[in-house]
């Protein structure tokens, strides 16, 4: 998992300024990729894979 920072993100479009909040997250366009606040810190990861028992 990797944390962005949010003064060193930048959108598509605009940087976005800290710390970010749930308007900022409902922006970002869905990539495939999970992310998450935490206390101001935007968390990102790859989305989560099904698990497949063989």
């Amino acid at each position: 998992m990797a944390t962005i920072e949010p003064a060193k993100h930048i959108a598509r479009t605009e940087a976005l300024s800290a710390p970010f909040t749930v308007d900022d997250l409902l922006e970002i366009p869905d990539d495939g990729f999970r992310y998450e606040l935490f206390t101001g810190s935007l968390l990102v990861s790859p989305a989560p894979t099904p698990f497949i028992r063989t």
